[in-house]
């Protein structure tokens, strides 16, 4: 849209910059959603990126974190899992709070969502300023 109007290449880029980290975040906070959202909301059922065995940036975070082998065991025993139970992902659950994943995501989607809406600062005030702005915002403070 920017191209076709006619923005200066800096204006483009600061949009195209403002996208990427934007979708970073986005995709982010799904992946914590896909542990910890509530299933009557994201309609998914609670844990299913676990029983999944979907590799996001929790999961690797638990990786390089979690020093306990009989924990990480413990954990890998339920990811990728497809029959695990409520329980058993419970347990997982709380294995990525403990090991400090859940925070660390959520910290690094709001740096994501703060760089996109940092992106902006040389588009003039406007209501698709604004609405940018907005976006960014409701990517971390959805339910679904």
């Amino acid at each position: 849209g920017a191209i076709i109007g006619g923005a200066k290449k800096d204006v483009v880029d600061s949009i195209q910059k403002y996208a990427l980290s934007l979708g970073v975040a986005f995709q982010m906070y799904d992946d914590i959603l896909g542990v910890y959202g509530d299933p009557k909301v994201t309609g998914k059922s609670a844990g299913n990126d676990i029983r999944k065995g979907k590799y996001t940036v929790m999961i690797c975070h638990a990786h390089d974190t979690i020093k306990d082998e009989k924990v990480w065991k413990q954990f890998m025993s339920v990811f990728g899992k497809i029959d695990a139970t409520d329980d058993e992902i419970e347990v997982a659950r709380k294995i990525l709070k403990d090991c400090g994943s859940y925070d660390y995501a959520i910290d690094l989607a709001k740096k994501y969502t703060d760089e996109a809406i940092g992106c902006l600062k040389c588009l003039k005030d406007s209501d698709d300023k604004e609405f940018m702005i907005e976006l960014a915002r409701f990517s971390m403070n959805r339910d679904s």
